[in-house]
């Protein structure tokens, strides 16, 4: 696994913008509903006629669907600085076929504080699609609390992305997001999973795979400094 970071300023595309107004929805007697501009007809069905969803659910969806485009777009960008509001943190996928996949209940616990906390996954075939630009198996946007987990992560995948959200929580490297910042979160990311590979049985290839990266980072980073 190599690991890779698109430094990149967090806006939204105009393209993305979101629509906004309503129209219509349905009229009883004196009343009338009012609907969002942009809702599709099946969801206005689903909405107000089917009773199938709430508005509530339905706004909550678009919200997480125009978040979920939003860093897509900003990741296929690929914009580049020394410093950024928003850094992709990715841990590579497997070369060879074979790994072990994250079960439900081992996911829905190392997740849970995250989601908790207001945090945004996107998972399945958006996910996939994204993470397969960069052969990546999960990625967090730092300074956005959000990531992308691909359907067959492993455990070191997720406990990985989770612990730099947990890095941003916590303020454990400041705001400002430069290179050499995002080395020192990656190197304390390893050693984070080094220390818990026991507790997670974590197999025995993922955690060389951890100690490699572990030196790459700190190799990169004492390149940097010696840059200074």
């Amino acid at each position: 696994m190599i690991g890779i970071t698109i430094v990149a300023t967090f806006d939204t595309p105009k393209s993305r913008s979101k629509p906004t107004g309503e129209r219509s929805a349905r009229e009883t007697g004196d009343n009338r509903e009012r609907a969002p501009a942009d809702m599709t007809y099946r969801d206005w069905k689903a909405v107000y006629i089917d009773k199938s969803k709430t508005l509530a659910e339905w706004r909550s969806a678009k919200d997480a669907k125009y978040r979920a485009d939003s860093l897509t777009s900003t990741a296929q960008q690929g914009n580049t600085g020394n410093v950024s509001n928003v850094m992709e943190m990715q841990r590579r996928r497997k070369a060879q076929d074979g790994h072990e996949i994250i079960d439900q209940p081992t996911y829905n616990k190392l997740t849970r504080s995250f989601l908790n906390a207001g945090g945004l996954i996107i998972r399945g075939e958006e996910a996939n699609r994204h993470l397969a630009l960069t052969n990546a198996s999960a990625s967090y946007f730092a300074g956005a609390n959000a990531a992308f987990i691909a359907d067959d992560a492993t455990v070191s995948d997720v406990l990985e992305e989770m612990y730099h959200a947990y890095q941003d929580r916590a303020k454990m490297f400041g705001e400002e997001l430069t290179p050499i910042v995002h080395l020192k979160r990656e190197i304390d990311a390893q050693k984070y999973l080094i220390r818990v590979a026991d507790r997670y049985k974590i197999p025995a290839e993922e955690r060389a795979v951890t100690r490699a990266n572990l030196k790459r980072y700190e190799k990169q980073l004492e390149g940097k400094l010696n840059e200074q």
